[in-house]
């Protein structure tokens, strides 16, 4: 199983599920401006109800998915 994360958004989980033995990619959008910002607005958009959006940083997960 692969994990695809926004490259600096989530880092924390990316860092625990990696510990976990997860493989994880990171994705870097990139090309004109007006086009890389319309897909980082639809991936927000998409993903805005996920824990609160992306204002909400949480602590790192444990080995069992749980906070420590």
């Amino acid at each position: 199983m692969y994990f695809g994360q926004l490259l600096g958004m989530a880092d924390h989980l990316s860092f625990t599920l990696g510990r976990a033995g997860f493989r994880i990619h990171k994705i870097l959008p990139y090309g004109p401006v007006p086009e890389t910002l319309q897909y980082l607005v639809r991936r927000a958009q998409e993903n805005s109800d996920f824990r609160g959006g992306c204002a909400k940083e949480v602590p790192p997960l444990g080995p069992l998915g749980v906070a420590p």
